[in-house]
């Protein structure tokens, strides 16, 4: 009793930074830019040509601290009452070229002060910016829920507040991910946390050892996920959907189906749980900039390091809380490894099989972690990203409720 009263002391008194072991502690070096709040003291002077007026008058940009991600905001005050979804509309439509471009070259742009007032005016957006969109079955690892009354519209996440989503492009290891991501920031929640951190992975694969990136392709890599049998339990730690979830509907075969279209493999366990398994695609290039880019999920998926990005949000926003998860989802890990269950949700090497090493998972995410940029939102962001290109998480946060929106565009 002693020693665990003197342990739960030194936990509460100690600063986070201090708790954390060397091999998960946050250098300067890897620090991601941080712009809170985003102003004008923390982004970079857009010098390129502007798009035709808004209201009259010339928008105001800046470029984000690393050089991607544009912010647009109208150059006058608008009151909080302000509908400006048709707007926004009609000057997006006499500009698609220059935005076209601009996703191109920065990639993605954040719509700052547009008047865009709930989810329904989202919808719409996104209906008139691509006459195109359609919706499809949603073939990723976090839960979403599609929101009633919207034709395009789901929540970011349905994952707890507390844990922090690594960044990631969206769907990576499908055949043809989405080529651009919207977010809609309808209600942010008070600091600390709650931003969609933003990730160049165009950088990231530049930045990358030369011979590190060789070993990836020639070895390959596979993904291994995990879809739990919701006909026989409700929730699973590290399986955050149901396989009924994950494909919309109870039927295997037309699971297997679905699968064998995306070029996954399906392996049914005793208990009906679901294993898919496939081979990944380490990089892609861009269809447009033929620029190559990372195009894994290791940031999400890879097991032995699933524990660090709680470990770095508890050092960025000095948090007990994501320490305690930090240390909760290392040692559940291990004992999952201890009993021969393995990891869950994983990433090996294709050749023989054999783990990703923890020094070569925290090359590439300690890579991924410096070319990361964490902003704050504001109620009414409307968020455009090449999803052939950057990538987005989630920090957590700790007070308040938080309501930002998704869709994609394929």
């Amino acid at each position: 009793g002693c020693l665990i009263a003197l342990i739960l002391s030194v936990f509460l008194v100690v600063p986070v930074s201090q708790l954390m072991p060397p091999a998960v502690r946050l250098s300067s070096t890897d620090m991601p830019s941080i712009s809170t709040p985003l102003d004008d003291t923390n982004t970079l002077l857009y010098s390129g040509e502007f798009p035709g007026p808004f209201l009259d008058e010339r928008v105001t940009i800046r470029v984000g601290p690393l050089g991607y991600v544009l912010v647009l905001s109208p150059s006058q005050s608008l009151s909080e009452s302000y509908n400006g979804t048709d707007d926004l509309i009609g000057w997006y439509s006499a500009n698609k070229q220059w935005f076209d471009e601009a996703l191109l070259t920065y990639g993605g742009v954040v719509f700052r002060g547009f008047g865009v007032q709930d989810v329904h005016s989202f919808d719409k957006i996104l209906g008139k910016f691509h006459e195109d969109l359609h919706v499809e079955v949603y073939l990723g690892t976090a839960p979403r829920r599609r929101i009633n009354g919207t034709q395009f519209v789901s929540s970011a996440s349905e994952i707890g507040r507390l844990a922090t989503i690594p960044t990631h492009l969206e769907l990576p290891y499908t055949a043809h991910p989405p080529r651009r991501i919207y977010f809609f920031a309808q209600q942010p929640n008070p600091p600390p946390g709650g931003q969609t951190v933003l990730t160049d992975f165009r950088q990231v694969w530049r930045d990358l050892p030369q011979e590190y990136k060789n070993n990836l392709v020639s070895r390959g890599l596979t993904y291994h996920r995990w879809y739990y049998n919701k006909a026989r339990r409700n929730y699973d730690i590290l399986k955050s959907k149901s396989w009924q979830e994950m494909f919309e509907t109870d039927d295997r075969d037309i699971v297997d189906s679905a699968a064998t279209k995306q070029g996954f493999n399906t392996t049914w366990t005793d208990d009906g749980d679901l294993l898919l398994h496939h081979k990944a695609l380490v990089f892609r290039r861009h269809e447009v900039t033929g620029d190559e880019y990372l195009n894994l999920h290791f940031n999400v998926l890879h097991g032995a390091t699933f524990s660090v990005p709680f470990a770095w949000s508890a050092q960025l926003f000095d948090s007990k809380e994501s320490a305690s998860l930090a240390i909760a989802t290392y040692l559940y890990n291990r004992a999952r490894i201890y009993m021969g269950y393995g990891y869950g949700h994983d990433m090996v090497y294709s050749d023989d099989n054999s783990e990703v090493s923890w020094n070569d998972a925290m090359i590439l995410r300690r890579t991924i972690s410096r070319n990361s940029w964490i902003y704050d939102h504001r109620a009414g962001d409307v968020v455009m990203l090449d999803n052939h290109r950057i990538a987005h998480g989630r920090s957590p946060w700790f007070t308040g409720q938080r309501k930002v929106y998704v869709a994609l565009y394929h």
